[in-house]
């Protein structure tokens, strides 16, 4: 959702507007700036207005508007609109009054609002919503739950608000709401990143204290069916089986069965997809061993463990030969479950003795693995200090900024999440660490991706 909207002006034309009577002059030049997508003379002109009639509501949802387009210039500019690049930590500020003054027209305005405020809650509501979600680190937040609700109650609502209202649900843990709205996303625009949310939230224990992994694996499936060219959603799949056999030993026979025979289905489908996928070849290793020790026919056990060790001898070529690891599409990498432990080898039973093949080569990690243990911590190659930023210099705000940072396989920082931040600090700290080079790290012998902690100073002495 558009924290934008181009058709602001149109929409808020069309309705018939009763400016206040103090400052009215003021606020009719606020509209027809916010209109025109002047957005920082409007901020200026609406901020005027709202002190010249302190008791109107109106002023504030123009002047959110303006402040949330000066929160996100590049989104503008990917609409074509014509506003100003700000530093990080300016966005920031922006996006925090924006908030403030649209919290505080719907609010005034809810009790009993004019028929133009009635026509313009839903726009107010869904920008309010999308700033609340462009900070991963915003609190829940009981309020935004009341102000979704209300979007969510709007006749013909897009699909992408249904959407954002489902992630406010999550975000303050209202699973039976949140898993309402999503499946609504999914109905209007099935191929959405909504079907991916929905799946990944059946995985997390919060139904009664545990997850719902065969509800995940129906929505799941959709997901993947969904995207039919892109094979990492049918290894994502093969991943999550995989894991479920491998961690839950409470599970029925025929249930397991079940899970292996799915999960060498999607990671074929991978294979056919892409046949140089290592990682989905190292799945099916696992899974194939994983069926030979669940059977009970010697014929069937020889056949799978054969196979098994045909795709480790298929694994090495394709490690000696340098293939690369294979990046999860943006859909479904949050599904992909974590590497597995090596897999014990066959054991002899007591009505046929069976062989253990040669051991399959070490999973390659089809994630980022955590630093410490026996992943050490690279080196850095290329520092940058950070800037410090001009308003917090002038607010004297100084201390440390700690980050999780995520490091590509070529040492590249790849994405940064603020673990412990200043609000003034965070954007200048997070754009230096992503200027910062290590060494690459290898397991294996494999460029692999690793996730460390870095911290980030700021001192005015």
């Amino acid at each position: 959702m558009s924290l934008l909207a181009p058709a602001l002006g149109a929409a808020l034309a069309a309705a018939s507007v009763d400016p206040p009577s103090p400052g009215r002059d003021t606020f009719l030049e606020c509209r027809q700036l916010v209109e025109r997508q002047s957005f920082v003379a409007a901020a200026q002109k609406c901020a005027e207005a709202a002190n010249e009639a302190p008791d109107e509501p109106d002023p504030h949802l123009f002047l959110g508007r303006a402040h949330a387009a000066l929160s996100s210039p590049t989104l503008a500019a990917s609409q074509g609109l014509a506003v100003p690049a700000v530093s990080e930590a300016d966005a920031v500020a922006h996006r925090r009054l924006a908030e403030a003054s649209l919290r505080r027209w719907l609010t005034a305005s809810a009790a009993a609002p004019s028929d133009w405020q009635r026509r313009a809650r839903p726009l107010g509501l869904s920008t309010l919503i999308a700033l609340y979600l462009a900070d991963p680190e915003a609190a829940a937040d009981p309020a935004l739950v009341g102000f979704a609700a209300e979007l969510e109650r709007t006749p013909g609502i897009p699909w992408h608000e249904q959407w954002l209202v489902a992630t406010v649900y999550e975000r303050n843990r209202r699973f039976p709401e949140a898993e309402r709205a999503l499946a609504a996303v999914i109905a209007q625009a099935p191929g959405s990143g909504a079907c991916t949310q929905l799946a990944q939230l059946y995985l997390q224990p919060v139904w009664n204290g545990t997850s719902r992994f065969d509800d995940f694996v129906e929505t799941f499936e959709k997901c993947v069916s969904a995207g039919p060219a892109d094979p990492t959603g049918n290894f994502a799949m093969a991943t999550q089986l995989w894991s479920k056999v491998d961690r839950d030993h409470s599970l029925e026979a025929a249930r397991r069965a079940d899970y292996l025979e799915r999960g060498l289905r999607h990671v074929e489908r991978a294979l056919a997809l892409d046949a140089e996928y290592l990682e989905a070849v190292v799945y099916k290793i696992l899974l194939l061993r994983a069926k030979a020790l669940a059977t009970t026919d010697p014929a069937s056990q020889k056949l799978l463990l054969d196979e098994a060790q045909a795709q480790s001898a298929r694994a090495q070529r394709l490690r000696s030969a340098g293939v690369p690891l294979r990046q999860a599409s943006e859909r479904f990498v949050a599904v992909v479950a974590p590497p597995p432990a090596p897999p014990p080898p066959p054991r002899p039973s007591a009505a046929f003795p069976v062989t253990p093949p040669p051991a399959a080569p070490a999973a390659t990690p089809v994630g980022a693995l955590r630093v410490g243990g026996q992943i050490r911590e690279p080196k850095k190659l290329v520092h940058v200090p950070p800037v410090y930023p001009e308003i917090a210099v002038t607010a004297r705000v100084q201390g440390v900024v700690i980050i999780e940072c995520t490091i590509g396989v070529d040492g590249s920082v790849v994405g940064t999440r603020i673990v412990r931040g200043i609000p003034l600090l965070d954007s200048a700290a997070e754009e230096a660490v992503r200027q910062w080079k290590f060494a690459p790290t290898l397991w294996d012998g494999v460029p692999v991706p690793v996730i460390m902690t870095v911290t980030v100073h700021f001192s005015l002495s």
